[in-house]
């Protein structure tokens, strides 16, 4: 699994079925889905999350978050 350090950026990264992307900072973080279909979960959370194209979510606590396309997803994180 490759790790994401997140900076305050709008770049947007590719993720499919065959891979996870783990985001890692000690910010809280918002994931912002900008086609496809994702698959989150975060550390410490027992709730998983499955985003659409345009969803957006917000993640308040700190810790991280893997994110995993569903068959691929291009996605957007914002440190905030």
């Amino acid at each position: 699994m490759r790790t994401q350090d997140i900076q305050r950026t709008e770049e947007v990264a590719i993720v499919d079925n065959q891979h996870a992307a783990r985001l890692s900072d000690h910010r809280p973080l918002q994931v912002q889905v900008v086609s496809g279909t994702a698959y989150l979960t975060m550390e410490g959370d027992d709730r998983d999350y499955l985003l659409q194209s345009g969803d957006v979510l917000c993640f308040k606590d700190k810790g991280q978050i893997v994110v995993q396309g569903l068959p691929f997803t291009r996605y957007r994180v914002l440190a905030r």
